[in-house]
């Protein structure tokens, strides 16, 4: 494990930058932990680890591990997009790997919306689980409301004065397995979430019961102990691979300003040549008009 994180943080750069991505969520306990030869190949690998799709006969590069879900994983994954051109290797469509749940169903061309009743029936539960920092869910969309002055309450509506930036919460669509059965994603996904909101029922409905339930009640639930490698080769060289990355970007910009003032000096160069020779050939005409030797060339 310290060879994979050392070699990646040294780097810099693209691998850098997704190991702070999965520190981030590995430092939380929010997905699956990982071994050395997944942590290698997210790293140092250049293709979605899910599809690894070829667009147009060239392999499309995935270069981050992305920081809304830990994974190296391509947009078309995400949205289960097929775009034309795509070799998807004897598949017919690339499923999507994330799910929404949706407070709020609305048709955008027509006045008309429906409430998610589960939702309506278990607000406060799904408020704690979205709200909890363990689970990964992300906000989208909009939601109107009115403001009652009668009985005090905001109504969804289609126009109103109030707005919500939380339409639908996306989420990861289901437990997943790497190529080697090793479990990866968010801990928690989409398929989960009922369950999780009936065992919050017949309990206290705390963080502390979300927390039980992430550690017990999930498919092959993750110990503490298997973060560990991770986190302590992460903490033995994120300083010196951080000096070496800021080193790395100051001589970075330190290049492309030179490079600046190269291609103003070779402008300023060009210019005032094309202006001398301009002054040349009017001063040349003026003194074959006037017969004036005011200039000999």
């Amino acid at each position: 494990m310290d060879i994979a994180v050392m070699s990646s943080l040294f780097y810099g750069k693209h691998p850098y930058q997704s190991t702070k991505n999965l520190h981030l969520h590995m430092s939380k306990r929010l997905i699956y932990p990982l071994n050395a030869l997944r942590v290698l190949m997210m790293l140092a690998g250049s293709t979605c680890e899910f599809c690894r799709f070829n667009y147009n006969n060239e392999k499309i590069k995935t270069t981050r591990v992305r920081p809304n879900f830990g994974t190296k994983i391509c947009w078309y994954c995400v949205k289960g997009e097929v775009k034309s051109g795509m070799i998807l290797r004897g598949r017919d469509n690339i499923p999507p790997m994330t799910s929404a749940f949706y407070k709020l169903i609305a048709y955008p061309y027509k006045p008309v919306y429906y409430l998610n009743q589960f939702y309506i029936a278990n607000r406060d539960i799904l408020y704690k689980i979205f709200e909890h920092p363990r689970v990964l869910a992300y906000p989208y969309g909009v939601r109107f409301f009115s403001y009652d002055e009668e009985e005090g309450d905001l109504t969804p509506t289609n126009d109103g004065e109030f707005i919500s930036y939380d339409q639908m919460e996306i989420m990861w669509k289901e437990e997943t397995e790497d190529g080697f059965g090793n479990m990866t994603g968010p801990l928690l996904p989409r398929s989960k979430l009922n369950e999780l909101v009936k065992y919050m029922k017949l309990t206290d409905g705390t963080d502390q019961d979300i927390n039980g339930f992430l550690d017990n009640k999930i498919r092959n639930p993750p110990t503490l102990q298997k973060y560990q490698p991770f986190l302590d080769a992460y903490d033995r060289y994120i300083e010196r691979a951080t000096e070496m990355e800021e080193s790395r970007k100051r001589i970075q910009t330190s290049k492309k300003h030179i490079c600046h003032y190269k291609k103003i000096e070779k402008a300023v160069h060009m210019m005032s040549l094309i202006i001398s020779e301009f002054t040349i050939q009017n001063i040349s005409e003026w003194n074959h008009e006037t017969k004036c030797p005011l200039l000999r060339r």
